[in-house]
């Protein structure tokens, strides 16, 4: 049992927000475990399919429930109207997750705003989106730099993943559900990671623990920031999920010069200490020689190497 949790709140906004809230909840059978989530959108018919613990329709004096038509000013104005329900739903909050696709009209528009009373409340604020496919046109594009902008004045921290990048990495034969599922897998594992670094729990035979304090540490006012993660089994080593983690193929950018970083291994008690050593080295070759690493090295019941690596520059 746990005698800690951090409480952690996944915003999803817009159609793109919601559709990954409800992927997670599928994946998860149903509630996702110790996570707040909350569903913003101006669609009253997307919201009400929305499996959030939180739904929230915004704007409905502007759009009348019918969404905002693809224009980020709309979905503004219709986050600034629900500003009171936002905020009451992650007013007791640790740690905000906000997710969302940019280049349409809520996630683009309702985002900074979502973020920015999450930032008057005094919580870590995080917002992962993503940006648009080629074939989707310059305009959405537009949108979503406008919105990526706007995000990057606002938030803590930000994770952008290029939709784009899916084509160089996905097999040719993979439904679109399964596509971006590995999306939000990003968005889960990095929760993931957060969550159970910050958590005491007795399963763990031995652990090196962070809090939320590390946490702050690295992502607070940091921008930009790299998330990868890996797994491996035992007989493959953990250098193999590490390398997997510090190759994020949805992420343009390395943890080459970070100067802030958490790394998270979970494994069981036969992982050799020259593994976990291995990898450590390998991070400060790549860091800035002023670099913070923060470990979190938890050895239970894991019958695999997952390792997760959290980078932040300045």
């Amino acid at each position: 049992m746990a005698s800690k949790i951090t409480k952690i709140s996944l915003i999803g906004i817009g159609g793109a927000g919601c559709n990954t809230i409800n992927r997670l909840s599928d994946i998860k059978h149903g509630e996702i475990p110790y996570i707040n989530t909350v569903a913003i959108c101006t669609d009253k018919t997307m919201l009400s399919q929305c499996k959030a613990k939180t739904n929230i329709l915004i704007g409905e004096k502007i759009t009348e429930g019918r969404g905002s038509g693809g224009e980020p000013e709309i979905g503004e104005r219709a986050a600034k109207e629900g500003e009171a329900a936002i905020k009451e739903a992650i007013k007791d909050s640790d740690f905000v997750l906000i997710t969302a696709g940019f280049g349409g009209g809520t996630g683009s528009g309702a985002s900074s705003v979502a973020a920015q009373i999450a930032k008057e409340l005094g919580i870590l604020t995080i917002v992962v989106y993503t940006m648009p496919f080629e074939f989707e046109g310059q305009e959405k594009l537009n949108i979503a730099r406008q919105a990526a902008y706007n995000i990057s004045k606002i938030a803590d921290a930000y994770l952008p993943i290029d939709n784009e990048r899916m084509f160089r990495i996905i097999p040719k034969d993979i439904s679109s559900i399964d596509a971006y599922s590995l999306i939000d897998d990003i968005t889960w594992n990095l929760i993931k990671c957060i969550l159970f670094s910050t958590m005491t729990n007795t399963d763990r035979k031995m652990s090196l623990e962070l809090n939320m304090t590390d946490i702050e540490t690295v992502l607070k006012n940091s921008g930009k920031f790299f998330f990868g993660t890996g797994t491996s089994s035992i007989k493959e080593g953990a250098m193999l999920a590490y390398k997997k983690a510090v190759n994020n193929p949805f992420i343009d950018y390395s943890i080459e010069n970070a100067t802030r970083l958490i790394v998270h291994i979970n494994c069981n008690e036969n992982v050799r200490l020259k593994e976990i050593s291995a990898i450590l080295d390998s991070i400060k070759e790549k860091a800035s020689e002023k670099a913070i690493i923060l470990k979190d090295c938890s050895f239970g019941k894991r019958s695999d190497i997952l390792v997760s690596i959290i980078a932040s520059f300045d």
